[in-house]
């Protein structure tokens, strides 16, 4: 299958935290498995992608922020606990939204606050 770059993927920190707009297609998906993403995180309420299935390499991480709402100290909690332990196991992850700006730059910029100190 031939893989397509998702809208608005870009790194955050190289080759492992990528943001990026909602992938909708399978060669979205394996786009990110030929990146070396091992978890995706994602915050689109409607996100509901049968053929995540066929990408059995992906982690599914769902924390469901609704559009133009903030997440909670815990959603946001649960996100750097996702990232520290992928870290850890050097896995890369991906975070998306609808577009893959709004609740996804929240979301990074959440995590570079964190690790920039």
């Amino acid at each position: 299958m031939a893989a397509i770059e998702p809208e608005n993927f870009s790194w955050v920190e190289p080759g492992f935290l990528a943001g990026m707009a909602l992938p909708k297609e399978p060669a979205h998906l394996q786009y990110l498995v030929n990146h070396g993403i091992k978890h995706l995180v994602s915050i689109e309420p409607t996100w509901k992608m049968s053929f995540l299935k066929d990408f059995p390499q992906l982690i599914s991480h769902p924390i469901v922020v609704v559009d133009f709402e903030a997440p909670t100290r815990a959603q946001i909690n649960e996100f750097l606990s996702i990232v520290k332990s992928a870290k850890a196991k050097n896995e890369p992850v991906g975070v998306h939204c609808d577009a893959g700006s709004g609740r996804t730059g929240t979301f990074l910029a959440c995590y570079l606050a964190v690790t920039r100190k």
